[in-house]
């Protein structure tokens, strides 16, 4: 089994046209170590099998040799699994981020459903999801359906022989799918302008920073909205003389240079 994945590991470089020094360049593990992990003089480390099969779309099981075939995440999935793996999440915790109800069942749960398939999963869930991790729509390939009036009722109104009374449901329901619309759209597009663009090179640069770390690298999420210890001091901070600004804004300065190393 290991020789497989040794094998793969170097297939899938290759296949890529990437040498061994190119690839550390890329990922930041060091180009000595996967020349071992590829030769098989080292066992490979799982963090290194998921950087490749999530940066080059290659499933895990093919190149562990459980399957012959490839079977590529949808877009859905390999965007959560890359978030996973740049925050450091369990699975129990991806699903407490992506609702306040949810747990390790509906992140599971999540990640093997289609991610266009709303017949399986409202697309509210899935546009909330996003919203929670803050990440571009269009990294998970979503692009909103047009929303018709569902006659789902219709049966009820089979017999009623009154025809206006039919029209006003049909219109009652065009109006509120129209209205759900609308709202989707407003979501989808402030998201698409401020969210995170979770592709590839985002996942790899967040990796090699990590790699490439004196100590564990964790990048900072971005805060909507600040608790209230840390607003309290913004708005104090306009009191505050100009060598005190200077000397806060230093520090934080360099301890931000430090992590992002």
């Amino acid at each position: 089994m290991s020789q497989i994945v040794n094998k793969m590991l170097m297939q899938t470089r290759k296949k890529h046209k990437l040498s061994r020094k190119k690839m550390s360049e890329l990922s930041g593990f060091n180009e000595r170590t996967i020349v071992t992990y590829e030769d098989g003089s080292r066992k490979v480390s799982n963090k290194y099998i998921t950087f490749i099969s999530l940066y080059f779309n290659v499933s895990e099981e093919y190149i562990n040799g459980v399957t012959n075939k490839n079977e590529e995440y949808t877009p859905l999935k390999r965007t959560f699994l890359m978030y996973q793996d740049i925050y450091n999440c369990t699975d129990k915790e991806m699903g407490n981020l992506l609702d306040f109800k949810s747990n390790e069942k509906f992140y599971k749960e999540i990640l093997e459903e289609d991610v266009l398939n709303v017949k399986k999963r409202r697309i509210s869930i899935l546009i909330e999801s996003l919203e929670c991790l803050n990440i571009k729509p269009s990294c998970v390939g979503l692009v909103l359906p047009s929303i018709e009036p569902i006659e789902r009722n219709i049966e009820r109104l089979e017999n009623n022989l009154d025809e206006k009374a039919v029209k006003e449901y049909l219109r009652q329901s065009k109006e509120h799918f129209e209205e759900r619309k609308a709202l989707f759209d407003k979501r989808i597009t402030i998201l698409e302008e401020n969210g995170i663009n979770l592709n590839k090179e985002y996942y790899a640069e967040n990796i090699k920073r990590r790699n490439l770390a004196k100590k564990n690298y964790t990048p900072i999420k971005e805060v909507k909205e600040l608790p209230k210890k840390f607003q309290d001091i913004v708005d104090l901070l306009p009191y505050a003389s100009d060598k005190f600004l200077e000397d806060i804004h230093s520090k934080l300065k360099s301890m931000k240079d430090i992590q992002t190393l």
